[in-house]
């Protein structure tokens, strides 16, 4: 088993989250190039898991934001769309790959040979941070998957 491989524990102290299934922790770090089956066969990658991050993420920020409104705050009296306009200042592939960075788990991160000769991408970085997130959620609830997008996202 892959998870043998990895250095879960080191890895959940830099997230500041414990897995109950450290299989979706693996597939987080996962990036789909690493596998050798066809695209619809493929199972194992991060992919599956950067789709329900993604929701996750955007969910998340999207609340902090309006919840640091406050009650007569910008986006209860702003023009509709100014909250879609400021979420999309923290999640865009740059950024998501600069908090992606803040978690420390490049070094982690397991993808096809290639790219570790010419470095990780910043989707890839991207895709990661957002199946981690996913990986959060799933494992346990929205509330702990919340905390560790604003941690990660919004804590200087």
């Amino acid at each position: 088993m892959l998870v043998d491989l990895l250095d879960v524990e080191s890895i959940e102290k830099l997230l500041s989250y414990h897995f109950k299934n450290p299989e979706l922790l693996k597939q987080a770090l996962t990036h789909p190039s690493t596998l050798n089956e066809p695209r619809k066969t493929r199972k194992g990658g991060n992919d599956l898991l950067a789709t329900v991050g993604d929701a996750v993420v955007n969910l998340a920020i999207a609340a902090i934001l309006y919840g640091k409104s406050g009650p007569a705050g910008p986006f209860l009296t702003s023009a509709k769309g100014d909250l879609t306009i400021e979420r999309s200042k923290f999640v865009n592939n740059d950024k998501l790959a600069e908090f992606f960075e803040k978690t420390r788990l490049k070094q982690y991160l397991r993808s096809a040979f290639g790219q570790k000769l010419t470095g990780k991408s910043n989707t890839i970085l991207a895709q990661t941070y957002e199946a981690i997130a996913g990986a959060i959620f799933l494992d346990s609830e929205y509330d702990t998957a919340s905390d560790f997008v604003q941690r990660t996202m919004m804590e200087e």
